[in-house]
């Protein structure tokens, strides 16, 4: 099966993506491109995959290392530290350092006071 890269698609916050001021969670699914699933442990192990982030905007420029989330498949959570209202871009990437797949995602998230 030939799966070329990765897909990624944040599931927290959800449509409009919207947070409040202070800390909040960010949650990312990532797939292979075919769509089969990364579990602990499977063919497709989310323990080897590397997921970090970038956030930038009001509340500053800061990394996000995400984690994958016990018994969600393809679940990879971060946690962040918003001060500031207003919109901030955040940028995923994924990778798969064993095969080299990798995936990237771009996002505007509005912090509402």
């Amino acid at each position: 099966m030939e799966c070329a890269g990765l897909t990624i698609s944040l599931v927290e916050p959800p449509l409009p993506r919207r947070l409040p001021m202070g800390e909040g969670c960010l949650v990312a699914v990532v797939t292979l491109g075919c769509g089969c699933p990364v579990t602990a442990g499977g063919r497709w192990d989310s323990r080897r995959f590397r997921v970090e982030g970038e956030m930038d905007g009001p509340s500053g420029r800061f990394a996000l290392h995400f984690s994958p989330m016990e018994g969600r498949p393809s679940e990879f959570a971060a946690v962040v530290h918003l001060t500031s209202p207003g919109s901030h871009a955040l940028r995923i990437e994924a990778l798969d350092p064993e095969t080299g797949r990798i995936g990237r995602l771009w996002e505007q998230i509005e912090v509402v006071p």
